[in-house]
């Protein structure tokens, strides 16, 4: 836009201002002006990381525009955020208190300059924030009112001077900012005195609202199952790439992977999962949103820089509900000594926190040590592993075996081989899946001999065992890994899976829960959870959590999920909105979306006829992709449980044990009711003999004894 082009647009406009400025540069100027600079410089520095635009500085105040009112008023927090902890650790007279005052509103740009009602407005609310506060207008606090996990506050009515518009503030209750006074507060008046007995009764009804709510705190807590969030937790943030060409991210994610790997070995210490920390890459929260969020009390945060043989890591651990940095250190290191500072920043890190909270966290096991170059190929690994799609996890594979190449003797990247290879069955099998049991199993076992106490190892050598239907051998290796890793979300999550595929309901739920806890950002926790619930037959809490599940992303599995959950209600008409959903994604093709619209016709009454040309594609098979996903036992389920023919069920469940599908209990698992066992289906003598068969043995004792534990409330 040219110089004398005039523009009209709808912006969010900021202002700041200096507290006590002219009345310090009277005192001392020298000082007043050092501070104006630094104040200057600190803000500069802040405002682009939320795409502000500075128009001009007035004296000591700053005059912006943004693009949105949700980036404004997340920049404003951080702002204020930044000076509170500055001020803690100044003197008295070097303190730099501001006041912010934000709108949403109509603004002419001109000559590089802006002007209007937005502008004016916004000018008006500065003033009205107390130091260290931040004021808003009514317009922006509808923009952000779902969108920042900050409690706002309606001031009491007042005029802003030569605005003629009624206009509701409201200010950001920051938690460091003192709140107002009421000789301060908006409109606030002078009062009569009161009397002795208007006293004695304010007392009493503070002392009995006090009461009252203490009692309904501590009833609302056992009702809601909210603890408070344990100070004895932490959450690792992406490590942020330093290096000159930025294409080491994968390293730099790798080591921030590792330490929370680390950290996770200290007793007691709650620490939050990859998949959820790293979904903060890039966004420039405020920390003690991310403590929500994440439900920890403190972060932990970095950068890494290598080049060549040289390492450069930088750490820093924050407490969330200050911002205040509690640690910090550089490491200038050889590349090789890698693993020596994942070990001195993990303990560090515990030291800082014991000081912090007392008592002791106990030591960790120290890092395996690799040749630098095979670590490089096995964080590479680990990369692609996290992403698990397309062609990822043949990429993961490629890159653990140039790591085994490198250093034969690394332990880590053998069980990840075995791992990738045992996740690959949900993804799309790497290998046809006998053979891909033995060579994880293999891996696993390699893993094993050179570090007894990997437990990676164990839980994919259990996994590997219990799709062999070996389900004794696998019950000791799983328990191994998780006696091992018992904060792990990896265990817990596969772990509890195999709770649930062999009917293990209420060790399914407790397990799938302390996943959740967490990594209460992904996706799969109360997804899997609400399978669960399904089993157990509790329908309505199973809609609930997959609802949950919709909401951290919208996925084509949290469909199929609502579907079932809706069927075992009853509630056609919301099925059916989620089939259509489905089906959308997949296609009408598709091998779900053909299964849950035969049981929606089944549920319907609808006649065989219009069903059978779905049930013809379904038995022509030729599955792949997204499609693999459901199995030969989903089908067999369809049979079973929607449609009552159990003789194609049967045949269904012959394939899913040829094929050796990764779970093939769900004719037994999904009932109109809950879990049941095979004669409670039918007492057809076919379908009794496929569940009597010997190898399907040790599954079927396990289940019939996990289920008969359930129903008998253990």
């Amino acid at each position: 836009m040219s110089a004398n082009t005039e523009q009209r647009k709808l912006a969010a406009i900021m202002f700041t201002d200096m507290v006590g400025y002219s009345a310090l540069s009277q005192r001392d100027d020298k000082l007043a002006l050092e501070l104006l600079e630094e104040h200057r410089h600190l803000l500069r520095g802040i405002f682009p990381r939320f795409n502000g635009t500075e128009i001009k500085t007035i004296g000591d105040a700053f005059l912006l525009q943004f693009r949105s009112a949700l980036e404004a008023v997340q920049c404003a927090i951080e702002i204020q955020r930044m000076f509170a902890k500055r001020n803690h650790d100044v003197t008295s007279e070097r303190r730099i208190d501001l006041r912010i005052g934000i709108h949403l509103g109509d603004v002419v740009q001109r000559d590089g300059d802006v002007y209007g009602d937005g502008v004016n407005i916004a000018s008006r609310i500065e003033p009205l924030a107390a130091p260290g506060g931040i004021c808003i207008s009514e317009d922006v606090e509808r923009q952000i009112r779902c969108a920042v996990d900050v409690r706002v506050e309606k001031l009491a009515p007042t005029e802003l001077k030569n605005i003629q518009l009624p206009m509701s503030i409201f200010r950001l209750v920051l938690g460091w900012e003192p709140r107002p006074t009421a000789a301060t507060s908006l409109g606030s008046k002078k009062r009569a005195p009161l009397t002795n007995i208007a006293i004695a009764a304010l007392i009493f009804f503070a002392l009995l609202a006090a009461a009252g709510f203490w009692v309904l705190s501590r009833d609302r807590a056992k009702l809601w199952g909210r603890a408070a969030t344990p100070e004895k937790s932490i959450a690792v943030l992406p490590f942020v790439d330093l290096s000159q060409n930025k294409d080491q991210e994968y390293f730099s994610d790798g080591i921030a992977e590792e330490l929370l790997n680390r950290l996770a070995q200290f007793p007691d210490l709650k620490v939050a999962a990859r998949t959820s920390a790293f979904q903060f890459r890039g966004k420039n929260l405020d920390m003690a949103d991310i403590g929500r969020q994440l439900k920890v009390a403190h972060v932990l945060e970095g950068g890494v820089r290598k080049s060549g043989e040289n390492l450069r890591i930088t750490a820093q651990l924050i407490q969330c509900n200050t911002g205040y940095q509690i640690w910090s250190q550089t490491f200038d290191r050889a590349a090789a000594d890698v693993f020596k500072v994942q070990d001195e920043i993990a303990s560090a890190i515990a030291t800082a926190l014991e000081a912090k909270l007392g008592g002791r966290a106990g030591p960790a096991q120290p890092a395996a040590s690799a040749d630098p170059a095979a670590y490089d190929h096995y964080l590479q690994a680990r990369a692609f592993l996290a992403r698990r799609a397309g062609d990822n996890l043949k990429q993961a594979m490629a890159a653990f075996d140039r790591a085994i190449a490198r250093d034969p003797n690394y332990s880590p990247a053998h069980s990840g081989r075995a791992f990738t290879l045992i996740v690959s069955v949900v993804w799309g099998p790497l290998l046809p899946m006998e053979e891909l049991c033995a060579a994880a199993i293999a891996s696993a076992n390699e893993a094993l001999r050179l570090d007894p106490e990997n437990a990676e190892g164990y839980l994919v050598r259990g996994l590997a065992k219990s799709t062999l239907l070996r389900e004794n051998e696998a019950r000791a290796d799983l328990d191994r890994a998780y006696e091992l890793a018992p904060g792990s979300v990896n265990v817990l999550n596969l772990l509890g899976d195999n709770y649930r595929f062999t009917g293990n309901l209420r060790a399914a739920e407790r397990v799938k829960r302390q996943a959740m806890a967490l990594d209460p950002l992904a996706l799969v926790h109360p997804l899997n959870l609400a399978a669960v619930l399904r089993s157990q037959g509790r329908f309505s809490e199973a809609e609930a959590m997959a609802r949950r599940a919709q909401a951290l992303e919208d996925h084509v599995f949290v469909y199929n999920e609502l579907f079932w959950d809706q069927l075992g209600l009853g509630q056609l008409d919301a099925a059916r909105q989620s089939l259509t959903t489905l089906c959308s994604k997949v296609g009408t093709e598709g091998r779900g979306c053909l299964i849950d619209t035969v049981a929606l016709y089944a549920a319907e009454g609808r006649p065989a006829a219009e069903m059978a040309p779905m049930l013809a594609r379904l038995s022509a098979g030729g599955w792949h992709g997204i499609d693999t996903a459901w199995v030969s036992s989903d089908e067999a389920s369809l049979y079973a449980n929607q449609l009552h023919d159990i003789p194609r069920a049967t045949a269904a469940m012959r394939k899913s044990l040829a094929s050796l599908d990764y779970c093939i209990l769900p004719p037994l698992l999904y009932g109109p009711k809950g879990a049941r066992l095979p004669e409670e289906i039918s007492r057809d003598s076919e379908w009794l003999a496929f569940w009597a068969d010997p190898k399907l043995r040790q599954l079927m004792d396990t289940y019939r004894a996990n289920l008969t534990a359930f129903r008998n409330g253990k």
